[in-house]
């Protein structure tokens, strides 16, 4: 162990970080990370909107009073310390099912599709458990509200996705 590692580990036990995730959860360290993922999502999206196509350093000032502007009262931090470890769990789900399904069964031309659309209904299942779980911790609402009325905003969406999904299909057989 070199004499410059030991400095750094005693430096950082002195202040209560003794692991890699005391790191992570140091506030300074969350709220950087929580800026950068606005600051990034911003920028992007500022770019490819034609007006702000050639002026980068414009975008930049404005992603950077909106990253720095949803950090002023805690709340978008609080709520991504809630969501992506969610996001995170669903992930490793689906990863897992990929891995399985490249394992066990026969990819042909034929059934590539059928496994992708599995794959999207699966993955949009996980998207709205974890949406639905990170509201609920959050107290999103302020009140029980979100949790008075999931089931009808859940068939709602099975509804308006049923009423797509037929028409999708009767569009493509009379046009067949």
């Amino acid at each position: 162990m070199s004499i410059l590692s030991l400095i750094s580990a005693v430096f950082l036990q002195s202040r209560g970080i003794y692991s890699f995730q005391d790191l992570l959860n140091q506030p300074l360290f969350v709220e950087t990370l929580s800026f950068l993922i606005i600051f990034g999502i911003v920028f992007a999206v500022l770019l490819n909107i034609k007006t702000f196509e050639d002026k980068k350093g414009i975008v930049a000032i404005i992603a950077l009073a909106v990253g720095l502007l949803a950090l002023q009262f805690g709340s978008v931090v609080n709520f991504f310390l809630i969501i992506f470890p969610k996001m995170g769990i669903g992930l490793a789900v689906l990863l897992v099912l990929m891995i399985l399904a490249a394992s066990f069964l026969n990819e042909g031309p034929a059934n590539a599709g059928i496994y992708k659309w599995i794959l999207f209904g699966v993955g949009a299942i996980i998207f709205l458990i974890t949406v639905y779980t990170s509201f609920s911790d959050y107290s999103f609402f302020g009140s029980s509200w979100w949790n008075q009325y999931w089931n009808t905003i859940i068939s709602a969406i099975i509804i308006i996705v049923a009423i797509v999904a037929v028409i999708a299909t009767s569009s493509k057989s009379t046009s067949g």
